[in-house]
């Protein structure tokens, strides 16, 4: 090859190397345009990764300060999510996102296209009057609606339950279960087919521990299930995760604690659940057991939403991991001296005290030093709630308990005889 040919060669290499940085240069100053105007997309999230990873290569092509950047990253980032998956979380919702056909709407009811990120509006700062009524006076309200609806319907739940079981001749305090799987006559079961049968014969062999626990295991897997539906990532944001800035503030409350991203997630706190729902099913029975578990989560949520508008943070939180805390709180202060153990350590022991105290700290420890690996605050509010409960609660539950069912059969009897 002659030197005045390769010389040509070298000349059109500068000048394509020359106009692919050029191009390049481009799309980073119109992605972080984009960026500064507040209008990054779900495309173009993916596409800042890239951008971001390449800056220090070719950061001097860009002459763009890298800070405003990366400080839009961070604002408007939901890597913070209070679970311990929060990346793969976040980079679903994200996928998810792109892919819906509609746009999504947060609480200020601004149009978004199909494939922008679900944020959510910052925590004002200074709260006006309607504010106190949106963002305090409503959850708490929302709160002891829930707890009282809850402890009415359980113990009319509970007196229905007598009522049958006395109706049948075949009461006894160990043999409650939900109405309509009880025993029924040969007639009856000769009708049925042999699937019900069966189901009837495993219904019947469970302690009633576990006749609340695989309805309550049920419902958090097929919402679990719900998270991977594209249709349904709009409602499931909206309701099925915890947030004050979100599009329905106190329905997430309750909702949420049935929520799970991850299925790892959902089989951890399940396992939990199964593991302490015998002993407190043991204390307080079924219909009161399940009470509690509502209230406590709602509780939970409670405390994280006041935690998360007193640190100004709008990241969203799911799971029943606060209304585990109320129940273990409970079992832990009515049984300090059961052994418990680690199923990944088989060979340490140690009592429900010990092990209350323990989480007690590390959740406190998380909570003042900022941690996001989980929702400390919301732990901390459901075991406080499950302790209180044990200490000054019981007096008052039972009174009230017996104060509707009074009245519950008073309007029973007053009606049509059974």
């Amino acid at each position: 090859m002659s030197p005045p040919s390769r010389l040509s060669r070298l000349i059109k290499s500068a000048a394509s190397v020359r106009g692919s940085l050029t191009d390049f240069t481009n799309n980073v100053r119109n992605q972080t345009k984009v960026a500064q105007d507040g209008q990054l997309t779900g495309q173009n999230f993916r596409v800042a990764g890239w951008i971001n990873s390449c800056w220090t290569q070719f950061g001097q092509l860009g002459k763009l300060p890298k800070s405003k950047f990366s400080a839009y990253l961070s604002r408007n980032s939901l890597d913070q999510f209070s679970s311990p998956w929060s990346t793969h979380f976040v980079r679903s919702l994200r996928r998810r996102a792109s892919e819906q056909p509609h746009a999504i709407r947060n609480k200020t009811h601004q149009s978004r296209s199909s494939d922008q990120i679900p944020d959510l509006p910052p925590v004002p700062k200074k709260f006006t009057g309607m504010d106190r009524v949106n963002f305090i006076f409503k959850p708490f309200a929302f709160t002891a609606l829930v707890g009282t609806t809850s402890i009415v319907a359980c113990t009319i739940w509970q007196y229905e339950e007598y009522r049958r079981q006395v109706a049948t001749g075949r009461f006894s305090l160990s043999n409650l279960s939900i109405p309509g799987f009880g025993g029924t006559d040969q007639e009856s079961q000769r009708r049925r087919s042999s699937v019900g049968i069966k189901f009837q014969s495993w219904w019947s062999s469970l302690s009633p521990g576990e006749k609340v626990f695989w309805p309550i295991c049920a419902i958090n897997g097929a919402v679990c299930l719900a998270w991977r539906v594209p249709a349904f990532t709009s409602t499931m944001i909206n309701y099925f995760s915890c947030s004050p800035m979100g599009r329905a503030v106190c329905w997430p409350m309750l909702l949420s604690t049935f929520s799970h991203y991850s299925f790892f997630h959902l089989c951890a706190n399940m396992f939990v659940l199964h593991s302490f729902l015998p002993a407190a099913a043991q204390i307080m029975g079924k219909e009161q057991f399940v009470a509690l578990y509502l209230t406590s989560g709602t509780v939970a949520s409670l405390g994280s939403h006041l935690h998360k508008i007193f640190v100004g943070s709008n990241v969203p939180s799911l799971g029943a991991s606060g209304a585990i805390m109320g129940i273990l709180g409970l079992v832990c202060t009515r049984m300090p001296d059961i052994q418990l153990g680690i199923i990944f350590l088989p060979g340490v022991q140690f009592t429900a005290d010990t092990a209350l105290k323990c989480i007690l700290a590390v959740d406190v420890a998380g909570l003042l030093s900022g941690w996001k690996f989980m929702d400390h605050a919301a732990h901390l509010a459901g075991c406080l709630f499950g302790i209180g409960f044990s200490h000054w609660g019981k007096d008052t539950f039972w009174a009230f308990r017996d104060f509707i069912m009074t009245k519950w059969h008073r309007l029973r009897t007053s009606g049509a005889p059974s």
